[in-house]
């Protein structure tokens, strides 16, 4: 028997919302719908498959997505140390893209790392993929994606040992910050610089998106963004950007006001449901699996502010897979509560 708190239903009824919301942008330009789709049937699959006491086929569903993020993360690493690449992309098809998986793996993979479960030749393995992740992570030089990541990490590391956790923590980054030392004060130092060009047309962008945003309310078509900027550049901008390098400004962009507005509901709803109901999951296992994940998420809001992280298929689907894995744990073990009643 299925259990639905009542709590939970705004997410889904947001998240259909926001699927349906988005509908007119498809009579636009129907390539890039299927993100959203795809996401939402993610997140659906992964919640039922749990309320069929299937938890395993969803944590097999994750950790394989991790595993290919680890082989992708070998690539970079491989391509930077022997052809001398200092930004390669890995197995994604954009370096950033690849950023942005490696900040949804690690927080698992941490949480992962202090189960008491794992024991053995696993627990080695899960701190060899975090090593590899972290290493590939400031390879990637993607300063948003560094921010969210240590953010999430020191929440997740707080969570499950307290303030030795966040000790343990800032000396694993710091050691790893010592290989990537000049990358990463340089990459640093530009985060607020005026006269950084990059800095320079996120800023135009996000000025002007607005106005873009009013005068298509239902969206200008998905990856349509490009071709409109160009009659909205200020003048000092020499840049045309391919999105607003914001999640919600970028929705709002492609699938207009509604659908941003709607998926801001599911991500404040989400966001509320986990927090105050991740304590009802008791096993200590699943507990901890589920906060790892739900820190994941958090990074795709942090690092939204300052990207579109939402763009790629492989990242909602892993977000969405994620999101659908805490918040059917939630609600299995609520259930599981009730019956016992």
């Amino acid at each position: 028997m299925w259990y639905i708190s009542r709590m939970a239903k705004p997410i889904y009824i947001s998240l259909i919302f926001f699927l349906l919301s988005s509908i007119p942008a498809v009579l636009i330009a129907h390539h890039g719908f299927q993100i959203y789709l795809a996401g939402i049937l993610v997140f659906f699959g992964a919640y039922i498959t749990i309320q069929a006491q299937r938890c395993k086929i969803v944590n097999t569903a994750i950790l394989l997505q991790i595993a290919y993020v680890t082989a992708s993360s070998i690539h970079m690493i491989y391509h930077h140390v022997v052809t001398g690449i200092s930004r390669p992309q890995g197995l994604f098809s954009n370096v950033n893209f690849t950023a942005q998986m490696l900040e949804l793996s690690l927080p698992v993979l941490v949480s992962l790392a202090f189960n008491k479960s794992i024991k053995g030749i696993p627990k080695w393995l899960l701190y060899g993929g975090i090593a590899i992740n972290l290493l590939a992570l400031l390879i990637t030089q993607t300063r948003g994606a560094w921010i969210s990541a240590v953010i999430a990490l020191g929440i997740l590391l707080f969570c499950v040992k307290g303030w030795r956790g966040i000790l343990a923590g800032v000396t694993t980054v710091g050691v790893f910050a010592c290989i990537q030392y000049n990358t990463i004060a340089g990459r640093i130092s530009t985060m607020s610089s005026a006269s950084n060009g990059q800095n320079i047309e996120r800023l135009n962008g996000w000025l002007v998106t607005p106005k873009m945003i009013m005068d298509f309310p239902l969206g200008m078509g998905f990856n349509n963004f490009k071709y409109y900027y160009p009659a909205y550049m200020l003048p000092d901008a020499k840049e045309v950007l391919i999105h607003p390098h914001n999640l919600f400004l970028g929705i709002a962009a492609d699938a207009g006001i509604l659908s941003a507005i709607s998926f801001s509901c599911f991500v404040g709803f989400l966001a509320w449901y986990i927090v105050t109901n991740i304590r009802y999951i008791p096993d200590t296992f699943y507990y901890i699996f589920a906060l790892g994940c739900a820190t994941a998420l958090l990074t795709v809001v942090l690092h939204g502010m300052v990207d579109y992280t939402l763009k790629n298929q492989s990242i909602m689907v892993f977000c969405m897979l994620e999101a659908g894995f805490c918040v059917g744990m939630i609600d299995y073990y609520k259930c599981s509560a009730l019956n016992r009643k």
